[in-house]
């Protein structure tokens, strides 16, 4: 699921997220996700900004309590992604 331009692949930066949490460091793989998700958008990639927004949700979901509520809304916006990246019209080959 990488567009076209896209600097990264969401299921590596998945993994390599999964592997900082694993490590203990939660805040480093939200903010190296968090840091791919903004360049996605900056760049227009709705498919891989809600991937990576989706990645977010899921990190968040699993420390469970207090990160409920950012989980819910970071999975929230990566469907709302998701869903206008399959209505768009497909770009110049």
């Amino acid at each position: 699921l990488v567009d076209r331009g896209a600097p990264w692949d969401p299921a590596a930066l998945r993994l390599v997220a999964d592997r900082a949490e694993v490590a203990g460091h939660l805040h480093g793989a939200y903010a190296a996700l968090y840091a791919a998700y903004m360049e996605a958008r900056r760049r227009g990639s709705l498919r891989m900004a809600g991937d990576l927004a989706t990645a977010m949700g899921d990190l968040l979901r699993g420390r469970g309590g207090e990160w409920a509520d950012d989980a819910d809304r970071w999975a929230r916006r990566g469907r709302r992604l998701r869903r206008l990246s399959d209505a768009a019209p497909p770009g110049p080959s």
